[in-house]
């Protein structure tokens, strides 16, 4: 909450620690550097200083802190899936799963509409209540008869897109075609 209540301009460097883990996307939300849960191991503690220690260092240099991409926690490690290796997001209940532009797809513990939000200034649309897709990679859209479409991606996936996000989706079209 202290957090949260400072402006991102005048948040200092933050690591979480904490006993519990369901806290952790709260933390990345706010552009944490780490969050460590306990009890942790001296190696794991030693990682979190180098971070720490590469944004300062990131700071001196006057060079962007933004993380270039959504940080997941898989299998216990972080890790940040790049914007731009995104092809679609599902929901999966109460995570997401990206689907990437190697074929692999990486669970994330943050909720669909989090992830609408995040990604609402970047080239990715939101198609469905389940689904959001980049924009540069969608191939073709085809409507089906119930006034629903599908959207094609650029490797034959096909994904589901609803009426009540179809406006949106021709006006994100007809911008991209423009450029």
């Amino acid at each position: 909450d202290v957090v949260e209540a400072l402006s991102p301009a005048e948040r200092p460097l933050v690591v979480f620690v904490t006993a519990f883990d369901e806290h952790a996307i709260s933390a990345f939300d706010v552009r944490a550097v780490d969050f460590l849960v306990k009890p942790y191991a001296r190696s794991r503690l030693l990682e979190t200083l180098e971070r720490l220690r590469e944004r300062c260092a990131t700071i001196e240099h006057g060079q962007s802190t933004e993380v270039p991409g959504i940080v997941a926690i898989a299998r216990g490690r972080r890790m940040v899936v790049p914007y731009d290796e995104i092809r679609w997001i599902e929901a999966a209940g109460s995570y997401a799963r990206l689907h990437t532009t190697s074929g692999t797809a990486v669970l994330v513990r943050i909720p669909l509409n989090h992830l609408a939000d995040q990604l609402s200034d970047r080239s990715f649309i939101r198609i469905h209540r389940s689904s959001i897709v980049s924009i540069g990679c969608i191939r073709s859209v085809a409507p089906t008869g119930s006034g629903d479409g599908q959207v094609v991606l650029d490797d034959d996936t096909v994904v589901k897109a609803s009426r009540t996000y179809g406006a949106a989706l021709r006006r994100a079209l007809q911008i991209a075609k423009r450029r």
